[in-house]
């Protein structure tokens, strides 16, 4: 099988599909879920919003949501 780099790292957005709990294989619980999340540019004093990027993710260990 082959092995991709997996960098921990930190998304901040919005929820935007329902977790989806599935088991492996193997036993581990895997949660898919996808998250949206909107730039933000201060332009002449006044704040706009950009564009939404739209993130697909997994996770295998322990998922906090706060």
């Amino acid at each position: 099988m082959a092995t991709i780099n997996q960098i921990p790292m930190t998304i901040m957005g919005n929820i935007v599909k329902n977790l989806e709990p599935k088991r492996t294989a193997g036993g581990k619980t895997v949660v898919a879920f996808r998250v949206a999340q909107t730039s933000v540019t201060e332009r002449n004093g006044r704040w706009e919003d950009g564009e939404t990027t739209f993130i697909a993710a997994s996770h295998t260990a322990h998922l906090r949501i706060t």
